[in-house]
């Protein structure tokens, strides 16, 4: 009987081993793959600055999104509404472009943008009046667009959300 109760204690000892084990690797994994997107993602919202390329009160609608979201200041949020403001832009480490405000002036704006810069074109569907199909971008300015390292092409509010942040914490990565 003694037997039984010997092997029933090494039994018991090592699953309480295996089972510390597993918690403290399971701990290691959480903090060598968790911990440092988190950490990528909070720098990125805390340091990194937004400037938005849109007209009369699209602007107001994009910032206040951002604002409204709680997750970006307004102290890291720029405008930029006229072409002669262009040169503001050069200390803001996303590009965030209103399409339909642009059309004419966006071979400038991809000339200032720099490969360290995220650029993201937000083109809501909108129908165009006369042929009664979507606005898109020409297909000469998306192949500019595809050999841009971080450009970004947005249709839906919800998607340009997400897009800014992934492109945060790529930017963040990217400074180490």
């Amino acid at each position: 009987m003694d037997y039984i109760f010997w092997v029933l204690k090494w039994v018991s000892n090592l699953s309480t081993l295996v089972l510390i084990a597993s918690i403290v690797y399971g701990f290691y994994l959480y903090a060598r793959g968790i911990l440092p997107v988190l950490y990528r993602l909070g720098r990125g919202l805390s340091s990194s600055k937004i400037v938005v390329f849109a007209k009369s009160n699209h602007w107001e609608s994009l910032k206040g999104a951002l604002i409204e979201s709680g997750l970006f200041r307004d102290k890291n949020i720029g405008i930029i509404t006229t072409e002669n403001d262009f040169d503001k832009a050069q200390n803001y480490s996303v590009f965030l472009v209103y399409w339909y405000d642009w059309v004419n002036q966006f071979d400038e704006i991809l000339k200032r943008t720099k490969d360290n810069v995220s650029l993201i074109v937000y083109v809501p569907p909108e129908i165009d009046p006369e042929t009664k199909q979507p606005d898109k971008i020409p297909p000469e300015i998306m192949n500019q667009l595809s050999k841009k390292r971080n450009a970004i092409v947005v249709r839906f509010r919800g998607r340009l959300m997400n897009d800014i942040l992934i492109s945060m914490m790529t930017k963040s990565c990217e400074g180490r």
